[in-house]
């Protein structure tokens, strides 16, 4: 075979599969709109509803942690505490994407537990998803790392805070 045709034809099908990567892995930003998905609550059942939809707030942060995050769990009550002064306005929901957490139901509902019996008023709710597509659209490495949405979830901003 010709070595231009071959480079060619290497350029072809590499332009092919990237194309299908991206489009399958997107990666979103701001101004995006996020697509509606599904969780199940784990702990701290203060909130009704099984999806980014039924999320009637107009403002949400879904905040994605780990157990085994003290970061994470340190930035709990003032998450709370935001929540409660803007009670109908703010929706935060702490997610726990446990595949690449590697935490699991039990153990979240063990630590909210915990963490509900040593602050009793804590009314963040707490769910968990099995989502590599929204694992995907938010390609973070450390956590806590927070969505902003707003109305009709489009995304207002994304952070993640780090230790200095």
């Amino acid at each position: 075979i010709n070595p231009i045709c071959m480079k060619k034809c290497f350029f072809f099908i590499t332009g092919i599969l990237l194309s299908c990567v991206t489009t399958n892995a997107q990666r979103l930003s701001i101004g995006d709109t996020l697509p509606d998905f599904c969780f199940e609550p784990v702990g701290n059942g203060a909130f009704s509803g099984n999806s980014l939809s039924s999320i009637n707030a107009p403002l949400t942060i879904i905040d994605f942690w780990a157990v085994w995050c003290t970061a994470c769990s340190a930035a709990f009550p003032k998450l709370d505490t935001l929540q409660h002064a803007f009670t109908g306005q703010l929706q935060i929901v702490l997610v726990n994407n446990y595949p690449h957490t590697k935490d699991n139901a039990i153990t979240i509902d063990r630590f909210i537990s915990g963490y509900i019996r040593k602050y009793p008023g804590f009314s963040v709710p707490v769910v968990q998803l099995s989502s590599e597509a929204l694992r995907q659209s938010f390609p973070f490495i450390y956590i806590p790392h927070y969505v902003w949405l707003g109305p009709g979830r489009r995304i207002l901003g994304i952070c993640t805070i780090t230790a200095a």
